[in-house]
């Protein structure tokens, strides 16, 4: 992945890309502990390329081992993504947040829902969630089953689908990275029901 930057008000954004050209792309963005390198260590932007996904990985603003050290309010942060997706992105966006950036994500969702044709959050740290403002946005959401942060959407819509990492604890990418990454290319490639 090459890092790039954007500007956003008085900030240069670290990001990174991955392009292979396909024209299909999707944002991803880590949680609080992490950066964008953990998508790399647990092969989801390899099993992504592979599915000719263009991967963009942000850096979280504010997170303590992003390279964006400044931190954005709420309002700042989904302006900062309203703005990337639109800047950086051609198509209707699909983005992944997890945990923290998974909030992040639904809030960022449930306000423009024009912007996005899929959302994937994984072990999200929510209160809860519109689901009638997610119309016409697919949904997936990913928890492992020893979870003690964050559990699953108790009732979900048509448009939302679950995967349940057995045995995986918040991190589940970290406790289940191949069981993780196949979730997210089959519900990208329209395989999950």
């Amino acid at each position: 992945m090459e890092k790039e930057k954007f500007t956003f008000g008085n900030n240069e954004i670290s990001y990174f890309h991955s392009d292979v050209n396909k024209g299909k792309q999707i944002l991803l963005m880590h949680g609080y502990n992490f950066n964008t390198q953990i998508w790399i260590d647990v092969g989801l932007v390899e099993k992504l390329n592979g599915i000719g996904y263009d991967v963009f990985s942000l850096d979280v603003p504010g997170f303590p081992k992003s390279e964006n050290h400044f931190e954005l309010s709420r309002d700042d942060m989904e302006k900062m993504l309203e703005v990337f997706i639109k800047d950086k992105m051609h198509s209707k966006a699909i983005i992944l947040g997890a945990s923290a950036s998974g909030r992040i994500a639904l809030e960022f969702a449930e306000n423009h829902s024009d912007l996005l044709s899929k959302l994937i959050l994984v072990d999200p740290v929510y209160k809860s969630v519109e689901f009638g403002k997610l119309k016409g946005i697919d949904v997936l959401g990913i928890w492992g089953s020893n979870d003690p942060i964050s559990k699953p959407f108790s009732s979900v819509a048509g448009n939302i689908k679950l995967a349940i990492l057995k045995g995986a604890g918040h991190a589940c990418y970290l406790d289940k990275p191949k069981e993780f990454n196949s979730a997210i290319a089959n519900f990208l490639e329209g395989n999950i029901r």
